[in-house]
Parts: structure tokens; C-alpha cells; sequence
């Protein structure tokens, strides 16, 4: 017993140790209103913080909501006289504070123009991040389902690229399986810049809209809004390749003499216009949204467009709650009868791999 206790402030030291350890694996950001991100430091420009939370989702922080930061890795810093310095960063008020192996440097922060990782931090700022997601699907437009979906997603964020793809299938059961497939590849360079290009790629099937394959590419560039923002603006071309078949809505009521297209086959040029908002509400609620606006180039007169909305609470590090709302709307149907207006509402839980 008495053992015991001689070696219990041992334990009680290796224990707190262990969590000091286990805390200093991620930035931290502390917000005027005193909230604490953790994560990863990505970049500042324009007096924006580019943040990567613990949950994957990447967030800009306008400077002056900043109380303070620290960073686990170096880090490259540059100021507006053209000086740089490299080492661990802390930040208090306005003044940041660069911990080198051999000096300690201030600054004052509003100097500062543009923080990237170090050439041995570059790697560990790459990171890829895979999840898998089941859950309920519920669907409207010209019929009303409730279906199981499973959905796969892998996001890759690296200091020059990022890119994201993810794919949705409903498990509905019928025999024309998928009948409903959504996949998108979406793919942006420089994606810490004000300005940077995106490439688009998708591949689509909705047999409840007669769409039996719609793929697609498109590629411009995207712009931040306002200095001080989440939301991005991008125009872009896009080329698109559509099938339909209207065979298996003959079934429904109303729709009996749809009909199966003899010429089901389109080729599209259009005009590409999206807007994306992502933020991080708190440390593990995150929302996004995305609105895209597609005229037609080759047919004048035809629009398509389409609205994405998503919110995830991170019940813990690889697990989330994820919430999803899609609107689409076609003004000209591919067959006739065919509502403009589709709708898929969604609630399923989400695990997710190699989250930093």
C-alpha cells in the first residue's frame, strides 16, 4: 500500500504528460469569442487565416476574430519588407511570436503576408481523408421514394491542390439498379490563393428524372468574394453528354405515355456558373452549400441548375452525424410530362479514415 502511494504522483505525472502529448498533436486557434479550433495552419492572405479543423473541413478566419494561435510544425513566415523567418509559431494579440532552433523572433502580425509550411512540414501538410456513409434518402419529382443510400468520399488537401471525390448510390432495390447515381471529382489548384482554377468532372443517373447517364466535364476559375469570406464565386465551360430513357416511368400514374425516347442521345455546351460558402460553426458543426447556374450554349433558352447544402456534427474524431439537402431544376425536361423540380433530402452517419 505504501508502494502505492510513493509511486502514485508517478502515475498521476505520466498521465498528464501523456495528455499534454496527445492535445500538442494540432494547431490551435482561439477566436475573440473564445472558442478553440484545432488542426492544422494552412495560410494567410489578405489578412485571411486558412484553417484546416481536426474534422477535415477547411475554414477562413478573418485576422482581427483571431485572440490567439500556436503551431505544432514550423512554419515558413513572410512580411511585407520582404523578410521571412521559419520556426514554431505563437500568436497573442497582435503581436506573433516565431520559435527558431536557435533565436526567437516577434513581429507584429498585421505585417505579415504569407505563412507556408517549412520544406520539412511541407508533407506532413498533405493529408488525405476517406469516409464511408450509409443512411435514409428520401426523393421527390415526378415520384416520391424513401431509399437506403451508401456513399463514398475521399478528400485530398495539399499546400498547391486540393481535390474531392464523391460518389452517392440509392440502394433501392429495382431492377434497373443504380437507379440513382450521382458521382462528382472536383478538383482546384492553388486552393489557399484568392484566385485559383477548378476542374469538374461528374457522372449522374436518375431513372425517376429519365436521365439514364448524364456525364459532364467543365473547368474555369474560382475567386474568393469580399476580403474577408468563405464564399467563392467560379465561371467555367462545360461540356455535357446525356442518355435518357423514360422506360421506367411508364408506371407511374400520369406518366403512362412518357414513352422511351427514340432519340435519347444530347451533347451540350454550357455555361458553368457556381457559388460555394464552407464554414465551421463550431469545433465539430460544419456547414457548406453550393449553388451552380448552367445556361445553355448550344440550345438558348435552356437552363439547368442545382443547390447543395450540407451540415455534419462531428459526434467524435472519425465520426459524424451529416445532413444533406439537393435541389435540382431542369426548365426544359428531357421528355415530356417530366417535373422541372427534383428534390433529395437526407440524414445518415459517417466514419471517417485518416483524420489528422
Amino acid at each position: 500500500m505504501l508502494g502505492l502511494k510513493r509511486f502514485a504522483p508517478v502515475f498521476v505525472a505520466l498521465i498528464v504528460s501523456m495528455g499534454a502529448a496527445a492535445q500538442s498533436t494540432d494547431d490551435s486557434v482561439t477566436l475573440v469569442s473564445g472558442e478553440i479550433l484545432r488542426g492544422m495552419l494552412l495560410d494567410i492572405d489578405d489578412d485571411v487565416i486558412t484553417f484546416r479543423t481536426r474534422h477535415g473541413t477547411r475554414t477562413y478566419l478573418p485576422s482581427d476574430q483571431i485572440q490567439s494561435m500556436s503551431t505544432v510544425e514550423a512554419r515558413v513566415v513572410k512580411t511585407t519588407d520582404g523578410k521571412s523567418a521559419v520556426g514554431r509559431l505563437s500568436k497573442d494579440g497582435d503581436e506573433l511570436i516565431v520559435f527558431s532552433e536557435d533565436t526567437t523572433e516577434a513581429m507584429d502580425f498585421s505585417n505579415v503576408t504569407q505563412i507556408e509550411p517549412a520544406a520539412m512540414a511541407e508533407r506532413e501538410s498533405s493529408t488525405t481523408v476517406s469516409s464511408v456513409e450509409t443512411g435514409v434518402l428520401f426523393r421527390d419529382g415526378n415520384r416520391s421514394r424513401v431509399d437506403l443510400y451508401a456513399r463514398i468520399e475521399l478528400d485530398r488537401t495539399a499546400h498547391r491542390y486540393a481535390w474531392n471525390w464523391n460518389s452517392l448510390i440509392a440502394l433501392d432495390g429495382r431492377d434497373h439498379f443504380p437507379a440513382y447515381f450521382r458521382s462528382e471529382f472536383d478538383w482546384q489548384g492553388t486552393p489557399l490563393a484568392t484566385r485559383a482554377p477548378f476542374l469538374l468532372l461528374g457522372l449522374e443517373r436518375d431513372l425517376d428524372a429519365a436521365i439514364d447517364a448524364r456525364a459532364f466535364a467543365a473547368t474555369g476559375l474560382e475567386q474568393r468574394l469580399l476580403r474577408q469570406s468563405n464564399l467563392r464565386a467560379g465561371v467555367g465551360l462545360g461540356l455535357v453528354y446525356e442518355s435518357f430513357d423514360g422506360g421506367d416511368l411508364r408506371s407511374t400514374r400520369g406518366l403512362e405515355n412518357v414513352g422511351k425516347s427514340v432519340t435519347s442521345l444530347d451533347t451540350d455546351l454550357d455555361l458553368l456558373l457556381r457559388l460555394i460558402y464552407k464554414t465551421q460553426l463550431t469545433d465539430r458543426l460544419s456547414y457548406h452549400d453550393e449553388l451552380r447556374v448552367m445556361p445553355s450554349l448550344t440550345d438558348f433558352g435552356d437552363l439547368r441548375a442545382s443547390y447543395d447544402s450540407g451540415l455534419t456534427w462531428a459526434l467524435r474524431d472519425g465520426l459524424d452525424v451529416n445532413l444533406q439537402l439537393r435541389i435540382d431544376y431542369d426548365d426544359n425536361p428531357p421528355l415530356s410530362k417530366l417535373d422541372s423540380w427534383r428534390a433529395a433530402i437526407g440524414a445518415g452517419l459517417r466514419v471517417r479514415f485518416g483524420v489528422r
